[in-house]
């Protein structure tokens, strides 16, 4: 969920009272409290709350989390660049472990770093490829959807691959897919392919016996040079091939995975 920009007297965001929710996988950002709680107000309850993002809220007291009379439990979150008159992101004693806390908090696991998200500006709250909170949640959690340790937050930095287009001047003029960089290559390598027309792409690596062990982009996308990042963490050393598919043609290189 995204709960955002909205205006009220206390917990701006959420608002907490008698009762236990489970709250879990929001972005909680922009709310503004006039007097308790931009973010969350708890009171007099005991919420769980699981993998949220609570940043840039504001209040006169506790911008980021509010707790009167109740004990929250916090855990894989980020609680970060939320303002008040008094106590910045934080004001009571909830229970927070594995956690993003500016200004640090005590608790297990917790940390106390920029959590380098996309454009905090543009309200892109996915984290940065060397964000300190990747890996680094709750290691009794359950993993990530790329079957990696949770990282803080709401938002998992997916550690398998990353597809960005480069800035080109000009449309490349035939289909391509380059070797791989470095190769041989320690579980990361990148691998860049040209595209000179619209169309749907296929990229997938197979193993020596030519059975597909991971399909990293299937998508259709717009003529230019891609380049991809892919983490080879979970698979053994040996000879893999990079397979790309763009309508009727395919092309594929030959990558060596040593660990």
């Amino acid at each position: 969920n995204h709960i955002h920009d909205n205006m009220n007297q206390d917990g701006a965001g959420i608002a907490v009272v008698n009762s236990d929710p489970i709250i879990s996988y929001n972005l909680i950002y922009d709310n503004d409290a006039f007097d308790l709680g931009g973010g969350i107000r708890s009171d007099y309850s005991s919420p769980t709350l699981i993998n949220n993002t609570i940043t840039q809220n504001d209040a006169n007291s506790g911008g980021g989390i509010y707790c009167l009379q109740s004990t929250p439990a916090i855990v894989n979150t980020i609680i970060w660049n939320n303002t008040a008159n008094s106590s910045n992101e934080i004001l009571g004693s909830p229970n927070i472990t594995y956690s993003d806390i500016r200004g640090g908090y005590p608790g297990e696991g917790n940390i106390d770093d920029n959590p380098l998200f996309v454009n905090p500006g543009m309200n892109e709250f996915r984290l940065q490829e060397d964000s300190p909170c990747i890996d680094a949640g709750d290691p009794l959690s359950p993993l990530d959807p790329d079957s990696t340790r949770t990282d803080i937050g709401a938002l998992y930095y997916h550690q398998f691959t990353q597809i960005k287009p480069n800035n080109i001047e000009s449309t490349p003029n035939a289909f391509h897919l380059s070797q791989n960089y470095p190769n041989p290559f320690n579980e990361k390598t990148t691998i860049t392919y040209s595209l000179p027309t619209y169309g749907h792409v296929s990229l997938a690596v197979c193993n020596i016996l030519g059975q597909q062990v991971v399909l990293l982009c299937e998508r259709p996308q717009s003529p230019g040079i891609y380049t991809l990042s892919w983490n080879a963490f979970n698979l053994s050393s040996g000879i893999y091939f990079a397979r790309l598919q763009f309508g009727s043609h395919v092309q594929r290189i030959k990558m060596l995975l040593l660990k």
